[in-house]
């Protein structure tokens, strides 16, 4: 990699870790927020539907916006404005604040994945895209496992409240490093003319239309998946195993260590056997893993975690650069702007639907809900929207 790919990668993963240290801070601090504003599960579910109803809303905008007024404009804003919104969930006195705060920081989140997604995207050709974006979703990973680690372990000593403003001061610091290194100034270096497969742009938007009706179905089902399962499996592990809020925690962080690792082979494997193959490899077996989770099988717990985090982490390179192989550079930020703002407000049901099943059924019947899903998403992803590779 030249000296500015490094750049632009190691920020671009930098933003990314913290925008899910932002977008998962709810996953385990939830054990403390619900006592502490007395919430049913339906409540709890409310607060990720609000956050993520909101996030995926303001995603097709800010990929608009990404392509004509620029990517690092939007990535500033996310940092600025997710940083303020944490902040001010730290100073909730009640649960509608809190319900409030939580759709601010998901407009902050919100300007964030398509302008990202997109840079990383545009800087690097399609025979390294797939790795790339892989260090970019190793990037997201560690955001959640600091989340947990950071979030859960400051929440479990000093309180929620102080777990959230330490999330912030993150924010605010990473915005100010941003500017001094980036800058606002987007000096995309497109790599179309390295591809292959280069599309014309009198079939760009016939492309993207076709495109966009396969990965709205494809993405939609991860981010119910991924958020159902990040938002979720915390809680179940507390009330189904038995576990203490602090201890069901520290399990849990195991599926964003496992992700660190797991982005960056899954992107290298993807370049090598192709983005379908390797999507539905994920989907199936995330399947067979949910299921076991289901079970309850207490003496498998940490192997399944570590199983389920490797394939639960590996979405990103490969949807991210299957979308990217088929899109042309100008319209990337917004067909991931549309993607996004797709799969994610119908992902934000997935916490209110999962607490309802949880209420009305168990626990453990929200879990075999993610196990159906990833089966039939494998199926879904037999669909190919156009080979390219």
């Amino acid at each position: 990699m030249s000296g500015n790919e490094k750049k632009i990668l190691g920020v671009m993963s930098a933003c990314h870790s913290v925008n899910h240290l932002f977008f998962e801070s709810l996953g385990p601090l939830l054990p403390f927020i619900i006592p502490a504003f007395n919430l049913n599960y339906t409540q709890a579910g409310k607060l990720g539907f609000t956050y993520y109803l909101v996030y995926g809303i303001f995603n097709f905008p800010s990929g608009h916006w990404a392509d004509r007024y620029g990517r690092k404009r939007m990535i500033f804003l996310f940092l600025l404005i997710s940083s303020v919104a944490t902040l001010l969930m730290a100073l909730s006195n009640s649960f509608w604040q809190l319900l409030i705060f939580c759709g601010l920081a998901g407009l902050g989140g919100g300007l964030y994945h398509a302008s990202g997604t997109s840079l990383v995207s545009d800087v690097f050709p399609i025979q390294r895209r797939g790795f790339a974006l892989g260090i970019h979703g190793s990037g997201g990973a560690l955001g959640i496992l600091l989340t947990f680690i950071l979030g859960g372990g400051i929440a479990s000593l000093f309180g929620w409240r102080a777990a959230l403003v330490v999330l912030s001061i993150i924010g605010f610091a990473l915005a100010i490093g941003f500017k001094l290194i980036i800058g606002f100034e987007d000096q995309t270096m497109v790599v179309e003319h390295h591809e292959k497969y280069a599309l014309s742009a009198n079939s760009k938007y016939l492309s993207l239309i076709k495109v966009l009706l396969v990965f709205f179905l494809i993405y939609g089902m991860v981010m119910v998946i991924f958020k159902g399962a990040y938002r979720w499996i915390p809680i179940y592990l507390k009330e189904t195993f038995h576990l203490s809020a602090t201890k069901a925690i520290i399990f849990c962080i195991i599926l964003p260590l496992i992700g660190v690792f797991s982005n960056s082979l899954m992107g290298r494997f993807c370049d090598q056997y192709g983005r379908q193959k390797s999507l539905i490899l994920v989907f199936w077996v995330l399947s067979i893993c949910f299921f076991f989770l289901f079970l309850e099988i207490r003496f498998f717990l940490i192997p399944l975690l570590i199983i389920l985090g490797f394939f639960l982490n590996s979405f990103a390179p490969i949807t991210n650069a299957y979308t990217a192989d088929l899109i042309p550079p100008v319209l990337r930020g917004k067909a991931f702007g549309l993607i996004f703002t797709f799969s994610i407000c119908i992902s934000s049901f997935s916490p209110y639907v999962m607490g309802k099943i949880s209420d009305q059924t168990s626990m453990s019947m929200s879990i075999l809900f993610l196990s159906i899903s990833s089966l039939i998403a494998g199926f879904i992803s037999l669909i190919n929207p156009k080979r390219r590779w």
